[in-house]
């Protein structure tokens, strides 16, 4: 979305000299941010790009996830510490003439927010506990829980399976014999090899963001009349 806009900077700037002064100043003074939020809808957009897929699940869609809000953490304190390197373009900008310490405060501060923010969206995501049998079926009975414990010693002491394993968790649990034999822990681990709507996540981001950004902006007429999305309406088809 910015990103096209970075590359003929200096063109767009120089048209503008000569048909809207005003602009010309305000886009500008404007580079600093232009620079910050082309690198952060990067970001979001490498985030995007791990939810696509039809091996996405609610496992790998909390790992996606849980990794870019710690991320995002990390940015922050980075940018606090004069660390600018996990953000090219403002990095380029700052070594080209500096960066006021007042921008770089509410950058950091909007990281946090964005942090906070996809913590309390995504929290129903972040708090599913997977069990480890899920993962790693031939792993200790330590913490299991006793409704499980008979099916899982089961399950380890069966040989035939071990070549089974190796194609993976989710082939591994699909598979009809599983099912079967283990009903109670297939029944659990199908409950995480549903499809997940990524396009909901994704939305769900840059909502985020953007929602972000125009804090202190009143909303528009239709953006007040626009319905939230929610995770129902792409099942339903809506997304």
């Amino acid at each position: 979305m910015l990103e096209p806009l970075l590359c003929p900077f200096d063109t767009v700037v120089q048209f503008l000299e000569t048909e809207d002064t005003e602009l010309r100043d305000n886009v500008e003074k404007s580079r600093a941010d232009i620079d910050y939020m082309s690198d952060l809808y990067f970001k979001f957009n490498e985030m995007n790009l791990r939810l696509q897929g039809d091996q996405l699940n609610l496992i790998k869609a909390k790992t996606v996830v849980t990794a870019f809000i710690g991320k995002l953490a990390i940015f922050g304190q980075n940018l606090g510490r004069g660390e600018y390197r996990q953000f090219p373009n403002l990095n380029d900008f700052k070594e080209n003439g500096g960066l006021p310490d007042d921008v770089v405060r509410s950058f950091c501060d909007h990281l946090s927010m964005l942090h906070e923010d996809m913590c309390e969206r995504y929290k129903d995501i972040l708090s599913m506990m997977i069990p480890d049998w899920v993962l790693e079926q031939f792993t200790s009975l330590a913490g299991v829980e006793v409704t499980y414990q008979e099916e899982l010693i089961e399950m380890q002491a069966n040989e035939e399976l071990k070549p089974k394993i190796k194609g993976g968790y989710t082939s591994f649990w699909l598979q009809q014999e599983i099912r079967q034999l283990y009903p109670r822990q297939s029944n659990v681990a199908k409950k995480f090899l549903i499809p997940f709507p990524s396009s909901y996540l994704v939305e769900r981001g840059f909502s985020a963001v953007m929602g972000l950004l125009r804090k202190k902006k009143p909303p528009t007429d239709s953006e007040a009349r626009r319905p939230e999305i929610t995770p129902d309406d792409y099942r339903a088809g809506r997304g």
